[in-house]
């Protein structure tokens, strides 16, 4: 249930490993069961492990005079549509570019994850980690993430460009042990942490090879042992390259275990059960033709 409500749409389906993929004309039809409103301004959800609740984050605008604004996680029964748990905290500033420089202004969105047990809801907000309770959103602790470094790069018109890091994605491991945080600068460059969140020290950090990550897909296989991501090979309104797209890392060391080429602009990812990858087409162009693609190996 998890997978099929953050995932709605599958266009591919290859096997982790490398053996055999699933045609389309094998996979049963798809029925949606039933579809529930989330509030207005919602940036990232999830869905609980006993799928009883969902937990949401935003962005809320309180005091239109100072335009002051605050992130807002919140708790509810959604099949009931009733908020049960709200937690907020006001935005970080945002700062400013160094002198003579012109500063990319990507912010990094809030994002939301229950832990693996149900317990905990894991929110991340500008560059702070908050661990909440799960029933009532009590802060329990926070951690700050240790930010790369600028990326400087010279703009099509000749002006110095500061690109400051943001982060893409963020996902706990089955374990619960290990959080993984996901770095973007310029579209093209990424950078995976590893965090114990035990202690919310980093453990592991590697960088991604160059490729558009404006996907934001990172997801952890089952066992805990891979981390994977979606890389498209071109920009998204392009059409796709020969080259692979997903790449698998060891989770203990960072290395490259595996390349997987979908022969899509792949965006969003999830792993089954059983190690199949599941990914869905990123680009733009089924705006104006197949709009309906089948599921192919």
């Amino acid at each position: 249930m998890r997978t099929s409500i953050r995932f709605a749409i599958a266009v591919l389906i290859v096997a982790l490993l490398g053996a055999h993929a699933v045609l389309a004309d094998s996979a049963p039809p798809q029925k949606q069961l039933k579809a529930y409103a989330l509030p207005g301004r919602t940036q990232s959800a999830d869905i609980s492990p006993n799928e009883q609740s969902v937990v949401t984050v935003g962005t809320r605008q309180w005091d239109v005079a100072t335009s002051e604004k605050k992130t807002v996680v919140q708790l509810w029964n959604f099949k009931e549509a009733k908020q049960l748990a709200e937690f907020t905290t006001p935005q970080s500033e945002v700062r400013e570019a160094p002198k003579g420089y012109v500063l990319d202004r990507s912010r990094t969105e809030p994002i939301v994850r229950f832990s693996p047990d149900g317990n905990d809801v894991v929110a991340l907000i500008a560059r702070t980690i908050h661990l909440l309770r799960a029933t009532d959103l009590t802060e329990l602790r926070t951690f700050s993430l240790d930010a790369p470094d600028d990326v400087t790069r010279t703009g099509l018109t000749g002006r110095i460009v500061v690109h400051e890091p943001s982060v893409g994605a963020m996902e706990l491991a089955p374990d619960g042990e290990v959080l993984a945080v996901l770095w973007v600068s310029n579209m093209i460059h990424g950078r995976i942490q590893l965090y114990d969140f035990s202690s919310g020290k980093r453990t592991l950090t590697w960088d991604t090879p160059i490729g558009w990550l404006n996907s934001k897909s990172l997801v952890w296989s089952h066992s805990g042992k891979l981390l994977l991501i979606a890389i498209p090979n071109q920009s998204r309104c392009s059409s796709p390259g020969s080259g692979p797209d997903i790449l698998a890392f060891d989770a203990q060391t960072g290395s490259m275990k595996n390349k997987i080429r979908t022969g899509l602009l792949a965006g969003s990812i999830a792993v089954s059960s059983d190690s199949r990858v599941l990914a869905v087409g990123h680009g733009c162009l089924g705006v104006f033709k197949n709009r309906h693609p089948k599921l192919n190996g």
